[in-house]
């Protein structure tokens, strides 16, 4: 939010979206990389994968609210809360077995 206040006017909400993707997953790759799976060197190659999971969760988590919400009819609250929990859990093997291979 900070950062939408702080570019509006410079930049329109897309690119602002863009923008916070890219910290928000930039971020995140270093947590992981540093003080989780710890793995040395492949900087580069990490990163792109690192994208690649984030792209494929991100499709995983539209598809599945989609399938939630429109054709089992869970309330949309619900439907996101469980989108969240199996995403993460996706995401996480993901990082585990494709991103940070030892």
């Amino acid at each position: 939010m900070g950062f939408l206040y702080a570019f509006h006017g410079r930049l329109n909400a897309a690119e602002i979206g863009v923008v916070c993707n890219v910290l928000g997953i930039s971020m995140s790759f270093l947590t992981y990389k540093l003080f989780v799976f710890r793995t040395k060197g492949n900087w580069v190659k990490e990163y792109l994968r690192c994208y690649l999971v984030y792209g494929s969760v991100a499709l995983i988590g539209v598809g599945l609210l989609w399938l939630f919400v429109d054709c089992v009819h869970i309330a949309y609250w619900l439907a996101q809360g469980l989108v969240i929990i199996l995403t993460v859990i996706v995401s996480y093997f993901g990082h585990a077995r494709f991103t940070f291979l030892h």
